[in-house]
């Protein structure tokens, strides 16, 4: 049993250490080392799902979040692990280090997942991952949404509980950087993550692997106090102290830690303060950023009736703050082009996904917010006349809030 618990830990540190290696992400300071073996492993994901899987159907390899590659590549990470770890326990009989580096092992996923918990943390509480409704998000039936699609509109027209989700993820991982807060830390890591792995699941966002690695982690810096745990919260009988892993407590070993710390926040933060940007709510949009209701729709001079059965005629048009231009038919089917300002020459530049050039020219009134649209959109001469639909009359974006019953 004991001989099983130390492969089971050779294996465990093998696979954690590749995943972390191998995984492509993008950072502003530190660097991406996951591009560095991303060619050799997104081809070994690729043969093995042609010739041990059998895949027949076309899938993508990368190794994308969510993608078949990522999966074929955990698998392949796996069986790795368990040769690597079964030849290290043959090589290293008297387990010369293993105790230092099952230490080291311990210190480090908790580093690493103080910094993804800061790194997600931040981002919510900076409103930049649940960032308020697009304007066409907010005229799509809810019917038509997909699930985390439904999600990320719910939670981003919420300023508190993206806050409040935020500090939920950024709390333990600051806990997770001292020795006397690390248990507490991990568990309440652990059961953010949790949280987290089921929302992707329920919602089908795509982070589910990478979510699930996390809970992963955070489960292994609890597993070796289980039994304390349990003696403590089921069965009520008194324990004592754990020895937490710990490498060193002198200076150079103090310094480091700091310096691990400093660049953890600097990678963290200094996005948010190169831009600006602490409450992505309050960022400035683009230009004509915004929702726009067809008052006319000519074609050839012809002014279109608001007919549904009319596939012709648009219902309203969006302007995406990512540069995108969206058409909304009379029957609610929207079509995205992506969109370029000529300010100077008041054009607007539109691009489908065929990559035909559309040229409209604009006439915008910012006093009473009208935009009339004019050039040839497929070949047919259109003139639209158009108002922008006041967002803060939107009912989503209103700063409801009741204590009681009596304001509804």
């Amino acid at each position: 049993m004991q001989k099983a618990k130390k492969i089971a830990h050779r294996i465990t540190i093998i696979f954690v250490g590749l995943f972390t290696l191998t995984l492509p992400f993008s950072h502003d300071i530190l660097p991406n080392i996951g591009e560095y073996f991303h060619p050799f492993f997104a081809k070994l994901a690729k043969w093995v799902g042609d010739n041990i899987f059998h895949i027949s159907t076309t899938y993508t390899h990368e190794l994308l979040s969510d993608s078949t590659g990522l999966y074929i590549h955990t698998f392949n990470l796996l069986i790795i692990s368990i040769i690597g770890g079964l030849i290290w326990g043959f090589f290293d009989k008297q387990q010369t280090y293993f105790a230092k580096i099952q230490t080291g092992f311990y210190v480090f996923i908790s580093y690493y997942l103080s910094f993804y918990l800061l790194h997600y943390g931040f981002h919510k509480i900076f409103k930049t991952q649940f960032y308020l409704p697009e304007p066409n998000t907010l005229f799509t039936n809810v019917g038509e949404m997909t699930p985390d699609i439904l999600y990320w509109t719910t939670l981003g027209s919420s300023y508190m509980y993206s806050v409040f989700t935020g500090f939920l993820e950024v709390i333990p991982a600051v806990l997770l950087w001292f020795k006397s807060t690390r248990l507490l830390g991990a568990c309440i890591a652990l059961g953010v993550l949790v949280n987290v792995f089921m929302i992707n699941m329920g919602f089908d966002i795509s982070v589910k692997i990478f979510s699930g690695f996390l809970c992963f982690l955070a489960a292994l810096l609890v597993l070796p106090y289980l039994p304390n745990l349990y003696r403590f919260f089921v069965v009520n009988e008194r324990t004592f102290p754990t020895k937490q892993p710990s490498l060193s407590s002198s200076t150079k070993a103090a310094f480091l830690k700091s310096l691990v710390i400093g660049l953890i926040l600097f990678e963290v933060l200094v996005p948010y303060f190169k831009n600006n940007t602490f409450n992505d709510d309050k960022v400035a949009r683009p230009h004509f950023h915004g929702a726009y209701e067809i008052q006319s729709f000519m074609v050839h001079g012809e002014i279109l009736a608001p007919l549904v059965t009319d596939k012709r005629r648009w219902y309203r048009f969006f302007i995406h703050r990512q540069g995108y231009f969206i058409t909304q038919a009379m029957d609610g089917q929207m079509q995205d082009y992506t969109l370029q300002y000529d300010l100077e020459n008041q054009q607007l530049i539109l691009r489908d996904y065929a990559q035909q050039k559309i040229i409209l020219n604009y006439i915008y009134s910012a006093q009473d917010s009208t935009f009339v649209l004019k050039g040839s959109f497929y070949n047919k001469p259109i003139e639209v006349h158009t108002k922008m639909i006041d967002k803060d009359k939107i009912p989503l974006l209103q700063p409801y809030f009741h204590w009681t019953i009596d304001g509804y």
